[in-house]
């Protein structure tokens, strides 16, 4: 497939602070497969200054945004993707039931920075 791998995961420190390409993640929040263009909201984020282009080569190319921003912004799977969008390996509350997608994401305060790792997937 050419795309990409997106994973969008709070940082290790709290996130009070935008990421840097070094920044430590957690487990991801959510995860999808994105078709070849699946990263033009993110770049359109970063173009408006709602999000931090941290750059990269594709393994990873890294951006850094608020999780109001993530949340109010995240397309949904676009033309191209491969499947549904798709929850971390954190699927599971205390129930053991799957979580519905978005729901850990929308556990974030609004004011905290997440890290968005694209990986290229050609």
């Amino acid at each position: 497939m050419l795309g990409w791998q997106i994973f969008v995961c709070r940082q290790v420190d709290g996130g009070s602070v935008p990421a840097t390409p070094e920044s430590e993640t957690h487990r991801a929040l959510l995860y999808w497969d994105e078709g070849l263009f699946g990263l033009g909201w993110l770049k359109a984020l970063a173009k408006s200054g709602a999000a931090i282009d941290l750059g990269g080569n594709g393994y990873p190319w890294s951006f850094t945004a608020q999780a109001s921003v993530i949340r109010a912004h995240w397309p949904g799977p676009g033309p191209g993707s491969e499947g549904p969008w798709d929850i971390g390996p954190e699927t599971c509350r205390e129930t053991g039931e799957p979580v519905a997608p978005g729901a850990l994401l929308a556990d974030c305060p609004a004011d905290e920075w997440l890290k968005i790792d694209a990986w290229d997937q050609s």
